[in-house]
Order: C-alpha cells, then structure tokens, then sequence
C-alpha cells in the first residue's frame, strides 16, 4: 500500500504489480519486499504466516520509507492474533509486521474460552511489547485406589484432590503409586469449566 503516486513491487526478486496491490499466492515465511516509486527503492523484510494477513504500507515525505512496526507478544500459550476479525499472526512469533497507527487487536484461543482484545500504537520502524496475562481455572485430580499426585513438576499430595487453581492450558498430570507404578497425562484446563483427570492405576496403560 502507498499514500501517493504508484510504486512497482519485487518480492523474492519477482515482480508482482504496483501499488495498491494484494498477493495472494506467498508461502509462509520470510519475503524480501522491494517497492520502487519515482526512483527511489524501499526494501524490507516481511514475515507470512499461513493463513493470516500481513500488511506494508509506504508513505513520503520527510518520514518517507516504509511506514510499518512490529508487535511481539509474550504469552504462556500460543494465542491467535486478530484485528477486525481477521486472523494476522500467532503469539507463538516472535514478532509480526504491521502498518503503523493504532490497531484494536484480539488474542484468544477457542478451544479454551478465552479472549482479550488490546490496543496497541504500532510506530514506524519499532517493536511494540505486549505481555499477556492468562486467567485460571481449576483442575481435579483422583486416581484408584490413589496416587500421589505432581501437576507440572508441582507435588500436591495424595489423591483425591479438588479444586487446584491453575492458568488455562495444557498442563501434565504425573501421578505414582508405590505398587501399581506411574501414569504421566497431559490436561488441558480451560474457562469452560473444570478440568477432571480420573485414573484407574490398577489397568494396563
């Protein structure tokens, strides 16, 4: 995208048109983007994720050159990334470029319940930081006859045990019996409702 006359675009050295312009067909991955306008070359790198949306914009002038930032997320989980219902990126990047301004984005995973919308100022040329907070929930955990009972290396005493506060996720469940052995599980928690992890040590695994 550009704010004034027409600019030629070159990605991975292959023309593909002028500006305003859409490409459709690139793979996931890193792209090296050269745009041309009235002599005058902007490169830059631009990262694409599978099925989202990455955008570049040019603008000229004094601040000429391209007009974009990046927002890293730092997340427990890996989070969907989404503006205006479009998906854009994962958290799971280490970072995703964006036209600079202010952007109303939405992190969230489904399967989970969970979503949180932010906004965020993207500056030309910067990395902008956002650090996001995942709610609890709660987990149980019974095994038969019992078993003593490890929740991400955690010790939490003998089975029965209800209503552990948790962030949502996945989470593994180690639970050990001196004559019947050991079981390791994963377990994921969500906002839904709680999680129950039930285990009869007697049976073969």
């Amino acid at each position: 995208m550009t704010d004034g006359d027409t600019a030629s675009v070159t990605i991975d050295a292959r023309p593909r048109g002028s500006t305003p312009l859409t490409v459709s067909n690139l793979v996931a991955g890193n792209h090296d983007v050269v745009m041309v306008r009235n002599g005058t070359s902007y490169q830059q790198k631009i990262q694409v994720y599978a099925g989202a949306v990455a955008s570049l914009v040019l603008v000229t002038g004094p601040a000429a050159g391209p007009r974009s930032g990046w927002v890293s997320v730092s997340s427990a989980i890996p989070l969907e990334i989404r503006e205006g219902g479009k998906l854009i990126g994962s958290t799971a990047s280490e970072r995703i470029l964006m036209p600079a301004g202010e952007h109303t984005l939405e992190f969230g995973d489904v399967s989970l319940g969970f979503r949180v919308a932010r906004k965020v100022n993207i500056v030309a040329g910067q990395t902008q930081k956002v650090d996001l907070q995942l709610p609890q929930s709660l987990i149980s955990i019974n095994a038969i006859p019992w078993a003593q009972a490890w929740l991400d290396g955690q010790p939490l005493g003998e089975t029965p045990i209800g209503n552990v506060t948790t962030s949502i996720g996945s989470h593994e469940v180690l639970l050990r019996h001196p004559q019947l052995g050991e079981r390791r599980l994963t377990a994921v928690v969500t906002t839904k409702e709680p999680a129950r992890v039930a285990v009869d040590m007697r049976r073969s695994q």
